[in-house]
C-alpha cells in the first residue's frame, strides 16, 4: 500500500536529517535501511521501526505525518508505534 508518492530526493533529505537517530538503531538491530523501509511486520524490523519513530519524535520533534512520510507510513501508524514503544520501555522486567 503506497501512502505517499515518494520523491526519493525528499526521502533522502529527511533520512539525512534523521541519520543520527536512524543509523544507531540500524546497527543495534543489524538491519539495513531497505529492511526497515519494507512493508514487513516481522518482529525485528518492526521493533527497529518503533524505536526509530520514537527517537525521531523525541529528539527531533518531528510531527507524526513528517515521520510517516520518511517511512511511507500513515501518521496513525507512527502515533500507535510510538505509544507502544513507550509502553514497552516502561514495563518492569
Amino acid at each position: 500500500m503506497v501512502l505517499y508518492k515518494l520523491d526519493k530526493k525528499v526521502v533522502n533529505e529527511l533520512r539525512e536529517e534523521a541519520a543520527d537517530h536512524i543509523d544507531p538503531v540500524l546497527k543495534k538491530f543489524n538491519l539495513t535501511w531497505e529492511d526497515v523501509f519494507r512493508q514487513d511486520r516481522s518482529p525485528l524490523p518492526l521493533a527497529a521501526r518503533q524505536e526509530m519513530y520514537a527517537r525521531i519524535r523525541a529528539y527531533l520533534k518531528w510531527s507524526y505525518p513528517k515521520i510517516g512520510k520518511l517511512f511511507n507510513r500513515d501518521h496513525a501508524t507512527i502515533l500507535i508505534s510510538v505509544r507502544k514503544y513507550k509502553q514497552l520501555r516502561q514495563k518492569p522486567k
